[in-house]
C-alpha cells in the first residue's frame, strides 16, 4: 500500500483536482495488459475462497460453541 501511495500515480479527479487548478474534460481509462488481467481474476477468485474459508471457520464455530458449550 505505501508503494502504491509514494509511486505517483493518480487514481482518482479528486487528487487530479488538489493537483491542478482547472476543471478536468476527459480521463483516460486504465489499460491493463493481459497478465495483469489475468493477476486480477487470481486474486479475486483468491479473495472469494479466502472469504468462503472464513465464513464456513465461523459457522463451523458457532455450531460447535452451541452445541457444546
Amino acid at each position: 500500500m505505501g508503494r502504491e501511495k509514494l509511486s505517483g500515480k493518480i487514481y482518482s479527479e479528486r487528487e487530479i483536482k488538489k493537483l491542478v487548478p482547472f476543471e478536468v474534460i476527459a480521463e483516460i481509462p486504465p489499460i491493463e495488459s493481459l497478465r495483469e488481467q489475468a493477476s486480477s481474476r487470481r486474486s479475486a477468485w483468491v479473495a472469494g475462497i479466502v472469504a468462503a474459508m472464513i465464513v464456513g471457520f465461523i459457522l463451523a464455530g458457532s455450531a460447535a460453541a452451541y452445541l457444546y458449550g
